[in-house]
């Protein structure tokens, strides 16, 4: 999923890295418990963390030919479904192989 955002991405405006590198996660204030569970993100700027499906709504505004579904994403959110939504997928996601995650990542399969 990471490489097909990365192509996704010609602007080069995201950019990605594991919470299972040891520097990165002592650099963040979120415990591994829900780094675990769900997808977070940070502005480079600002240091402004979001989770869940305002990640992916931050990830789409930074992508061209996504912006038009950002509109779509904040209604989803907003009526309570978005995150509910996002929640499910990550929720039922299979981590290959299990516990054997590198420092860099883990291959997900969705079912």
């Amino acid at each position: 999923m990471k490489d097909s955002w990365e192509r996704a991405d010609f602007l080069k405006l995201l950019y990605f890295r594991s919470f299972r590198d040891k520097s990165v996660l002592k650099s963040l204030p979120i415990p591994l418990a829900e780094l675990e569970k769900e997808i977070f993100s940070r502005t480079e700027r600002k240091h402004i963390y979001y989770q869940g499906i305002d990640t992916f709504i931050q990830m789409n505004k930074r992508i061209p030919f996504l912006n038009l579904s950002v509109p779509l994403l904040i209604i989803s959110k907003k009526l309570g479904f978005g995150q509910k939504i996002y929640k499910y997928i990550a929720d039922n996601r299979e981590i290959f192989p299990v516990n054997h995650c590198s420092d860099q990542f883990c291959e997900i399969n969705n079912r």
